[in-house]
């Protein structure tokens, strides 16, 4: 028990220095004891580490990622997590401008300049077919706040970027990429603090590029996630890439956004376009069912209404959860993509010519399980309805549950790539 003054003072301070997860473990037995401290005042971790100091890049490194970027003409900037903040986006911006790149974010920066013209989507698996195109011809990236793993650097296995040389900027020492290589140029560095001195000195050199922002780049990334397949959607039924159009037309940007894990994620994920804050994407394991519980915590935590996307069934692992969020009366919306199906491996089934029946399970009626629990419950068998509900739901303040029948006929472009072998 004498030790537990230290270990709480510990656990925060190395939560805040880190940036991550910490586990504080009390034992029954030394939690019911005193704790005799040393008579000291507690000093707590704000007081100890106020926050991450920046860190200011080495001037050689940055002079060599300059030369790099001098010499490129069709340069790409992915941001990362560790560059969402405003003053950041800010600096990458006019970096953009100067060099003619295309903003693509990773998938935990989704969105992050959308209202760019020259936003390219989420780079990785998400990516469009005419981004992709685009990084073939891509000479140089320039990677702010990301950990480039494999992800962000490959697609189906072949490298996104195949003639890009990598500038890679982070607060880290360094990082290995997903393709197990370092980067051309690796700068430790704040990310603001450095893209705002390799814009300085690019602008000190004299440095101005068109680059990729052409008319005709700007014209194809404007419908770039369209998925151009025809697909026969049945009955009573909505095409989910409509839903999640529905979805990002009726919720204004203050309506932060958590996606689960399944097959349904592609459609918010690429389709759904806005700024929101924050994105979150309750993905870990690879585990299906971790959307409403987080989202709960994000509403909780923001004090921000909140959007949760979940498939039918991921939301059968935790929707007793609805009661929560009754009895805290958070705003949010938990809509669910329901095919009545895991569709996951529904479409791996059928790609593989075995029993999708086996992966087809019976709804309920969603909407009447959000009743019972104390929410407001509604059912949506058509794009029109799904943007009533969004709008019922932001005139009101009580948590609602949107069940949207979805047509089990649409195969997510990721799916299309990664088990149909279509290049789209």
């Amino acid at each position: 028990p004498d030790y537990a003054e230290s270990a709480v003072r510990q656990a925060f301070y190395r939560a805040r220095k880190e940036q991550r997860p910490i586990v504080l473990s009390i034992p029954i037995d030394v939690a019911t004891q005193e704790c005799n401290t040393s008579g000291e005042t507690y000093v707590s971790s704000v007081q100890m580490f106020p926050g991450q100091q920046r860190i200011r890049p080495d001037v050689d490194q940055l002079e060599a990622a300059a030369s790099i970027v001098a010499a490129c003409t069709k340069p790409i900037i992915l941001v990362g997590r560790g560059a969402m903040d405003g003053g950041t986006l800010s600096v990458i911006e006019r970096l953009g401008q100067r060099i003619g790149a295309l903003i693509a974010p990773t998938l935990h920066a989704k969105s992050a300049l959308s209202d760019s013209a020259y936003y390219a989507g989420i780079a990785g698996l998400f990516s469009t077919r005419v981004f992709i195109d685009l990084c073939s011809e891509a000479d140089c990236v320039i990677a702010v706040g990301t950990s480039m793993n494999n992800y962000s650097v490959l697609v189906k296995g072949k490298p996104l970027y195949p003639n890009a040389r990598v500038v890679h900027i982070d607060v880290a020492p360094h990082l290995m990429m997903g393709n197990g290589r370092g980067a051309d140029c690796y700068v430790q560095g704040d990310a603001a603090v450095t893209v705002k001195a390799l814009e300085e000195l690019l602008q000190q050199r004299k440095v101005s590029q068109t680059g990729f922002r052409t008319p005709s780049v700007k014209k194809a990334l404007q419908d770039a996630v369209r998925d151009p397949k025809e697909v026969d959607i049945e009955p009573g039924t909505v095409d989910p890439r409509e839903a999640a159009r529905q979805l990002d037309e009726h919720l204004p940007p203050n309506v932060g956004m958590v996606v689960g894990d399944g097959h349904f994620m592609s459609f918010p994920t690429m389709l759904m376009k806005r700024a929101r804050g924050p994105h979150v994407f309750a993905t870990a394991f690879g585990s299906i069912g971790q959307g409403l519980a987080t989202a709960i915590g994000a509403c909780v935590g923001t004090g921000q209404p909140m959007l949760c996307v979940e498939g039918d069934g991921g939301a059968l692992q935790n929707i007793q959860e609805l009661d929560t969020a009754a009895r805290l009366g958070v705003k949010l919306l938990y809509v669910i993509f329901n095919d009545e199906a895991y569709a996951a491996e529904y479409h791996k089934l059928k790609v593989k010519k075995m029993n999708d029946q086996l992966s087809r399970v019976r709804a309920p009626d969603f909407a009447k399980i959000a009743e019972g629990f104390g929410c407001i419950g509604r059912t949506a068998l058509t794009p029109e309805q799904v943007g009533a509900a969004c709008d019922e739901f932001m005139a009101g303040d009580a948590p609602m549950l949107i069940n949207i029948k979805t047509s089990r006929n649409v195969v997510s472009i990721p799916y299309q790539r990664m088990h149909m072998g279509i290049d789209i």
